[in-house]
């Protein structure tokens, strides 16, 4: 899977300062909203499910819009109370955003590095 910086650079009208900074945060922020995402499962919990969902919903919207479908499928889920099969979701769900964050990751660095 590869991401896409320069349509994620488009998508911010061209800007990379803030690129980099939503690329930063994203990296930041999702480790914590997957792991309350997974707490929520174990838990039974769709209220933060869905809160988690959403948020990672709007993180994943820069990067990869696939992946933010996945999250808005999770959200629906909480807020449905449909938790049965949601331990499966996450599961495949985390491997497709761990994936991306690596990805994210090695593309600022090399911006960065590169000047821009």
């Amino acid at each position: 899977m590869a991401w896409d910086f320069s349509k994620a650079l488009e998508r911010l009208g061209g800007d990379e300062q803030l690129l980099r900074d939503v690329a930063n945060i994203f990296l930041e922020e999702t480790s914590k909203l997957m792991d309350r995402l997974h707490q929520a499962v174990a838990a039974g919990d769709p209220t933060t499910v869905e809160r988690a969902a959403h948020s990672l919903k709007g993180q994943l919207g820069y990067f990869d819009p696939r992946a933010a479908d996945a999250a808005r499928e999770l959200e629906e889920m909480g807020r449905d109370g449909r938790l049965e099969d949601a331990a499966e979701r996450v599961a495949s769900f985390e491997s497709e955003v761990a994936a991306l964050m690596k990805e994210v990751q090695r593309v600022v660095r090399a911006q960065a590095a590169h000047g821009g």
